[in-house]
């Protein structure tokens, strides 16, 4: 019953803040996981990403190398290449961007399910075109909560993103999502509501959509 209550809480919440609303984006991913060691784990992916907002749609493919000392444990390291779809104004085109991100993650076991942690830094850097190179770190509170006879347990999510060199550009992001087995792979489907405390206007709303090999 509580997480009945909970569920229908974050539901009118995302309503509510849907009819202020200025950007709508969905993410697709599709990934392939390798094990190049016992303890180490290789996800190679590729991504579309759509904005109905100021933003451009960009395709982006990304390696992420991981490594769990422990059970409760895993520090991680991802590079991604951008590909910013321009086709606004006189001068459109392709941008590339590139980015690092290195992050740690700790885990807590709990009755109900399991408490993460992570932790991350980042930073991006333009290949070509227009934009400006930033650093910006990222704070991660997530719960996967486990249901009784349920494929589709949800994983509740808090982040906090900020800007190294710009205290005015942040955001917190707070959503949900689930996976399930399907054929040889893994189904994703998520959702969060994104907002810059600073700024007026900046609800952002994304949808997405992911299957793992």
């Amino acid at each position: 019953m509580k997480f009945k209550i909970f569920v229908i809480f974050c539901s009118l919440s995302f309503v509510s803040t849907a009819q202020n609303a200025n950007e709508y984006r969905t993410w697709t991913k599709v990934s392939v996981g390798l094990k190049p060691a016992k303890d180490h784990k290789l996800v190679v992916s590729g991504m579309y990403r759509t904005n109905s907002g100021d933003g451009f749609n960009r395709f982006i493919t990304a390696a992420q190398l991981s490594k769990k000392p422990s059970k409760n444990l895993k520090y991680a390291s991802e590079l991604r290449h951008y590909l910013v779809f321009d086709d606004r104004g006189s001068n459109t085109g392709i941008r590339h961007r590139a980015r690092l991100r290195l992050t740690i993650q700790r885990r807590y076991k709990t009755a109900t399910g399991e408490f993460f942690m992570r932790y991350g830094v980042q930073h991006r850097e333009v290949i070509t075109g227009s934009g400006l190179r930033r650093t910006d770190f990222r704070v991660r509170s997530s719960y996967a909560y486990n249901i009784k006879n349920f494929k589709w347990d949800p994983q509740f999510n808090v982040e906090y993103i900020g800007n190294a060199g710009d205290v005015f550009d942040k955001s917190i992001r707070a959503g949900v999502s689930t996976d399930h087995k399907l054929l040889s792979g893994k189904v994703d489907l998520g959702y969060f509501y994104e907002h810059n405390p600073q700024l007026l206007d900046s609800d952002c709303h994304t949808v997405s959509v992911g299957f793992k090999f």
